[in-house]
């Protein structure tokens, strides 16, 4: 009985480890500098969590594939602020990233695989700014 029982613990917590790696309870959170980020999205509970938050930044970027609408996530993120410099570096893990920038025009570049997207933002010094960055199909991984 003990054996059986330790092995079904073995085995549950190898299932959960898999569906963790596709599908997390919470979206991650980090600070760059002066730069506040959640990101994720993976799963209802992580859009709803996010959904819950996204009052809190001013940037909500959206990773998708043309055509289909397919949500991406392993998404390279690098934003610039005016001067040049890096003010977030990052990959996001799930198809939303949200940021909490000072206002200004910011270079956002956006990679998957061999494909990268570049779009300049300006941030407002009140509400926010939303952004969809569309994948050609044959660049996704």
């Amino acid at each position: 009985m003990r054996l059986r029982r330790a092995l079904i613990r073995v085995c549950c917590a190898g299932a959960v480890t898999l569906v963790g790696v596709h599908a997390q309870s919470a979206p991650i959170a980090l600070r760059q500098g002066d730069v506040a980020v959640l990101h994720g999205g993976v799963g209802a509970e992580e859009r709803a969590a996010m959904t819950h938050n996204a009052a809190d930044y001013n940037l909500r970027l959206t990773f998708a594939a043309k055509g289909s609408g397919a949500y991406l996530a392993g998404v390279k993120v690098t934003i610039r602020n005016a001067r040049g410099d890096t003010v977030l570096d990052t990959i996001a893990a799930g198809p939303w990233l949200f940021a909490r920038l000072p206002q200004g025009t910011f270079s956002v570049a956006a990679r998957v695989a061999d494909q990268t997207l570049t779009q300049t933002l300006s941030i407002p010094i009140a509400g926010h700014r939303d952004w969809v960055f569309r994948f050609d199909a044959p660049a996704l991984p």
